[in-house]
């Protein structure tokens, strides 16, 4: 950097790119006259004359070109906006570029920034800044502290700073002494270098607004608008009040007036009172009798957009109204302390009494001088109308209220005392505000369940608590800027604890807590002693862990003394370090290095011990070598008390040793005899073990019995069974240890004793047989106590055949002929001594199956009540069910399968599987089924292969029947009027119900294609009307000789195939007999009397779509039978009603021939 002075004549000077490459920041003076400078980087002084200053165009925003007046004989007044600058001489400068640095002269200057962030060195003096936009900084000159002495930069303390309460305009100046004056606007930072400590500080502006300028700035109307303004601001005042009983004539209150409770009023009076507890305020009730009114007047009104009003004391207009009080309906719903009708009646009182809204808000709002955004909180000032993101609403005055009612109208002190506020739920539920003007004071945490950021900073928010609706409080408690609260007690969770300038008592309890006890001398507070906690040093922080794991872990920042329960540390800004931990065996010696200072060489600190550990010798050097040698045969826990010296101070830490067992012998005991009978069990405890160390020795069982079951416990005790019927000796072991490696092994050795004879054991048993067959098996092995041979013998006879029981145990069972089911027998097990005991061998029989076997006509076959496999062969066959599990196979006739009798049966065709009570039936080439008289339920078949389906008749009972998808048929014993027949519309769901009560109950059916009754065939499907017309004009009354397949089936062709009844037509012309036009002209006129068609029209209608030979042709004929009037009367339509489609009415005829009767 250097200087570069031009002529006293016009210059132009343009800055090298050479100077530019080398980042040359050099400063130009100008000197006289009219100079043209043009610079990348560097300053620019143009002095005397008509200058223009110029910076050249670069891509690099680093790069900046300020400008200098320090050569100025007077003031100068720079506008960085327009570019214009009057240079002190007379002259005027032109600045040409985005110049963001100006120096200025040292006597009364102004500057005037621009948009960008401007940064002006004023350099003393009485000067004004506006910065404009931007984020500006003023920088702070030195300053004389008294005449004579030294000029030096200024600390914090030493600044006169006032800022205006919405951060926009400052005065920054010496409290003392002389050197410089700055008003600045638009300014957002001031920053000076501390020649004292050799640091830079930078403040923001607004950070130093004081609660003080926030409350009488931003809430305080006019000087006229208190109730003592015929007296001086902080005068004491009385003040009446009183409720208004009748409605007004006009006003505010004039629409759905009512008087305040006598709750509410009470509500009125307590808030007056601590108002008055807190100010120089007197509130005197009146009545408003015989005309007489309170100065401050409540009453309650339909309010159509406000929750209340309230007009200032001497309001200009009001009248006799200043200081009224109307509140809306619905405000006073609810009126506790820390709701939202609360918080709306203490912002009308707050009119009342002379605060007004911190922003203007509302439409008579002007006020000049408004709260920042970030200030207009009901967390600071009931006045605000923000709502809090916690959802609470205020109790009191908020923080700023205080502070403004007490400027407004004095103070009365509160809380003198030392005071414990215990937070609870009621700080939890609502913003509430302390106010406390003496003593030493603390806040209390300790009641919550989630952790609390508490801040004793006066003026300070803090956070604490959560609502009874589940949120957490979000600077819900304030601290009034004139409380001062020593001391903070925390919750059992994860707490932010901030001090303030007082000596600070800070206790964070459980949780990881984070401590910054700020200026004075601050004491962390522990519970447990100091060696239940390890400390460390790091990043100028100390940190505090609890040595259990489940104490917390907490970060101190700006504290000076840690008290324990047992001693309180004194800590030294210098010769920091930490806790130390070792671990070394029992009986041996550690070397080890205690830990580093924190922050500075290890070099620069000198160790040394302080005391002895309690369970050994230790030694420090200097350079922080540890040795250590525990007490003989000590382990466990210990500690070493060190120092860290530095030349200014010393902290005093802890090594912790943890001293590991080792084994020296292992426990001893001894084996051992013992004796018992023969089935009873031995208990007894074991030799006491002993231990050289004094280790706790635990018992075990080692190898197991040969014969019998043992268990060892841990003391000790013993637990021994023989194997039943074992005498003699068994031995086994068991095993002790000290836990630390050290074990040994015994023997037990136990004499199991024959004692008294005892009756042998054992126990009956079970096998299955078949039918017909002899069963041979073993009896269960019975065990004798006393180790005896046993003997067995058969003690009764079975019900249902013979038994034979040898004396080894084994048998052989023969069942009576042809007999299947449940059977048993006893049998007796003896000892030499004729002891004995009896027990029953139970028996399963199964059946085997029968073959019943037809022949090639048409057989009857019947079942028995066992299994039975009825096989009908060739011809129609009638298989008639027993009681057995069955197997019917019909073989290629029409066969039936006959149930009969009163139990319900369950047949599926489809799956080959039918049930008839509890028996089991296999089932095949079944085309016909006769049910029982109970309600039965019968599945068909699938698939047009099997046409003409199957055919189902029930017996009696409500059967339910389900044809599968071929063209099936139920069969009935009556007429067609003897039943009830109904549909489920559009589906194949068909109720059959015998009217009166009839034997054939009331069926359900599924996919049944026909139903059969004695003088009627219904068939039915979605097109079955069609059908039925095709059949009536080709076949009628012959109708018994039209294929299953055709009077039903097809009606299924139109609906699952898409045809149509033209397709039907052609179809049905398969199964004529006639080979001319003229007679197919002939059958549908003899089928169709009555019918208007002729000859004549049926041969036209076969011209005219495709000729009289033609396929077509004859189709187009029959459909326009089937269609004909005449047809449609033949046909008997059953309508909608009961979800049937059509019927055909065939006369007594039998229609499918010979069916099985029923």
């Amino acid at each position: 950097m250097a200087d570069i002075k031009l002529t006293d004549g016009d210059d132009l000077y343009e800055q090298s790119t050479a100077d530019r490459d080398a980042v040359a920041w050099n400063t130009i003076w100008g000197q006289k006259g009219n100079d043209i400078i043009k610079l990348y980087q560097g300053v620019a002084m143009g002095g005397q004359g008509n200058d223009r200053i110029e910076q050249l165009p670069t891509t690099e925003s680093w790069r900046t070109v300020g400008v200098a007046y320090w050569d100025s004989p007077t003031g100068v007044v720079v506008d960085l906006a327009s570019g214009i600058a009057q240079d002190g001489w007379g002259t005027v400068d032109t600045l040409i570029g985005n110049f963001v640095d100006i120096h200025g002269t040292g006597f009364a200057d102004t500057f005037i920034g621009n948009a960008l962030n401007n940064f002006f060195w004023c350099n003393g003096g009485a000067d004004t800044v506006n910065g404009g936009d931007g984020v500006d900084t003023v920088a702070l000159s030195w300053f004389e502290p008294a005449p004579g002495q030294p000029w030096r930069s200024p600390t914090f303390d030493e600044l006169d700073i006032q800022v205006s309460s919405d951060g926009t305009v400052a005065t920054v100046r010496p409290k003392f002494g002389i050197g410089f004056s700055y008003t600045l606007t638009n300014v957002e930072k001031i920053t000076w270098w501390d020649s004292q400590s050799n640091r830079e500080y930078t403040y923001w502006l607004a950070d130093l607004i004081t609660p003080d300028t926030l409350a009488r700035q931003g809430l305080l109307a006019a000087d006229a608008n208190r109730w003592n303004a015929s007296g001086p601001v902080g005068t004491a005042v009385n003040v009446s009040y009183s409720f208004v009983e009748v409605a007004p004539a006009s006003g505010p209150g004039a629409t759905g007036f009512r008087p305040f409770s006598p709750a509410e009023r009470q509500v009125v009076r307590d808030l007056l009172a601590q108002t008055a507890a807190l100010t120089q305020i007197t509130f005197v009730e009146v009545s408003e009798t015989g005309g007489s009114t309170g100065q401050m007047r409540f009453g309650v009104s339909q309010q159509a957009a406000t929750k209340g009003l309230a007009y200032l004391p001497f309001q200009a207009g009001a009248g006799e109204a200043a200081g009224d009080v109307w509140m809306d309906l619905e405000s006073m719903l609810a009126l506790a302390p820390g709701t939202e009708g609360y918080q709306a009646l203490l912002h009308e009182v707050g009119h009342a009494l002379g605060l007004r809204h911190p922003r203007n808000t509302e439409g008579g709002d002007a006020w000049a001088t408004q709260l920042r955004l970030q200030d207009d909180r009901t967390a600071l000032t009931v006045m605000s109308s923000s709502l809090s993101p916690d959802g609470l609403f205020r109790a009191d005055w908020g923080p700023l209220d205080v502070l403004a009612l007490r400027y407004l109208y004095g103070t009365r002190t509160v809380g003198s005392g030392d005071t414990v506020y215990t937070l609870g739920s009621s700080q939890a539920n609502a913003q509430t505000a302390l106010v406390d003007d003496g003593g030493t004071d603390t806040l209390d945490a300790s009641a919550y369940v989630t952790g609390v950021s508490l801040n004793l900073a006066s003026g300070a928010l803090s956070s604490i608590g959560m609502s009874s609706q589940g949120f957490v409080g979000v600077d819900n408690l304030g601290l009034v800027a004139t409380t001062v609260i020593e001391n903070a007690i925390g919750s059992s969770f994860d707490d932010v604890l901030l001090g303030n300038a007082s000596d600070n008592r800070i206790q964070g309890g459980p949780g990881n807590d984070w401590i910054d006890g700020g200026a004075g001398t601050d004491t962390a507070v522990f519970e447990g002693k100091r060696s239940d906690y390890e400390l460390s040093n790091a990043f100028s922080k100390l940190y505090v862990k609890s040595r259990d794991g489940n104490s917390g872990f907490d970060t101190l920042i700006s504290i000076e003394r840690l008290q324990f329960s047992d001693l309180t540390l004194t800590l030294a800004a210098t010769g920091l370090g930490s806790d130390g931990r070792f671990s070394v065996d029992e009986d041996a010696a550690l070397q080890g290095q205690l830990p580093d200072p924190a922050g500075v060489e290890r070099s620069t600190v000198t160790y040394r011990l302080v005391g002895n550990p309690a369970h050994g010798t230790a030694t420090v050097s200097s350079t922080g070598a540890l040795q250590y040698t525990p007490t003989s045969n000590y382990w466990g826990w210990d500690w070493v008390a060190f120092e860290v010296v530095a030349a200014t101070g010393a902290n005093q830490y802890l090594a912790f040793v943890q001293v590991l067992p080792i084994n020296d012998a292992a426990p001893v005991a001894q084996a051992v005899q013992m004796s018992v009978e023969a089935a009873t069990t031995l208990t007894a405890t074991l030799p006491v073990a002993t231990d050289a160390d004094g280790d706790a020795v635990v018992y075990s069982l080692g190898e197991d019995p040969s014969h019998g079951v043992a268990s060892v416990s841990s003391s000790g005790r013993l637990t021994y069974t023989p194997t039943l019927g074992f005498v003699g000796t068994d031995v086994f072991s068991y095993g002790i240890s000290d836990g630390l490696g050290g074990s040994n092994t015994y023997s037990i050795t136990v004499t199991v004793l024959a004692g008294p004879n005892v009756p042998p054991v054992g126990a009956g048993g079970s096998a299955t047989g078949t039918e017909d067959q002899s069963l041979a098996g073993n009896l269960p092995t019975a065990v004798d106590p006393n180790g005896d041979t046993l003997t067995y013998a058969k003690a009764t006879n079975p019900s249902h055949g013979t038994v034979v029981v040898n004396a080894n145990g084994t048998y052989t069972y023969t069942p009576a002929a042809n007999y299947f089911g449940s059977d048993s027998f006893t049998f007796t097990v003896s000892d030499p001594s004729g002891a004995s005991n009896t027990y029953t061998q139970s028996l399963t029989i199964t059946p085997v199956v029968d073959t019943i076997m037809g022949g090639a006509g048409a057989d009857t076959l019947t079942g028995t009540t066992g299994d039975d496999l009825l096989q009908g062969l060739a011809g129609d066959d009638r298989l008639t069910l027993g009681a057995g599990n069955d197997t019917l196979d019909g073989g290629s006739g029409f066969d039936i399968a006959y149930v009969g009798g009163s139990t319900a049966a369950n047949f599926n065709l489809k799956t080959g599987i039918g049930t008839l009570g509890s028996a089991t039936l296999s089932l095949s080439g079944i085309e016909a089924i006769r049910g029982s008289s109970s309600a039965d339920t019968f599945t068909g078949l699938d698939g047009t292969d099997k046409l003409p389906g199957e055919v189902f008749r029930g017996a009696g009972g409500n059967d339910t029947i389900n044809g599968g998808t071929g063209i099936d048929r139920a069969e009935y014993s009556g007429k067609f009027s003897d039943y009830q027949v109904t549909r489920k519309a559009g589906t194949m769901e068909v109720t059959v119900s015998h009217k009166n009560n009839g034997a054939d109950g009331t069926d359900s059916l599924n996919s049944i294609e026909l139903l059969v009754f004695q003088d009627r065939v219904v068939g039915f499907g979605q097109r079955a009307e069609d059908v039925a017309r095709v059949a009536f004009v080709l076949w009628n009354p012959a109708i018994i000789q039209v294929p299953e397949l055709f009077s039903a089936g097809l009606s299924f062709y139109l609906n699952e195939y898409g045809y149509s009844l033209n397709d039907l037509c052609k179809v049905a012309l398969i199964f004529r007999p006639e080979k001319t036009a003229q007679e197919l002209v002939a059958t549908l006129l003899a089928n169709t009397p009555g019918t208007t068609k002729t000859a004549a029209q049926l041969y036209a209608i076969m011209d005219a779509n495709g000729g009289q030979s033609s396929q077509t042709g004859w189709a187009a004929a029959i459909e326009a039978m089937a269609l004909d009037a005449a047809t449609t009367q033949q046909i008997e339509l059953m309508g909608v009603a009961n979800g049937l489609e059509a019927t055909m009415t065939w006369g007594g005829q039998t229609l499918f021939g010979a069916l099985v009767g029923g």
